[in-house]
């Protein structure tokens, strides 16, 4: 789940891709997804969006 509010000039983080590395089920481990993410002023990553370390203000929280 993406966690956003609208930036200045209604631009925000957006969600490009989002995936899970494994086709296998697994049980007992933790399962992070792959994000592809692009931020308000147009450029791509894939960096980790905490709560504690947000990108211009915005963060991700993953609810399974």
């Amino acid at each position: 789940m993406t966690q956003v509010k609208p930036a200045p000039g209604g631009r925000m983080l957006t969600v490009l891709r989002v995936h899970l590395p494994s086709e296998i089920p697994i049980v007992g481990c933790e399962i992070t997804p792959y994000v592809l993410l692009r931020r308000p002023d147009g450029g791509i990553f894939t960096d980790d969006v905490s709560e504690a370390s947000p990108v211009d203000g915005y963060f991700m929280r993953y609810k399974w």
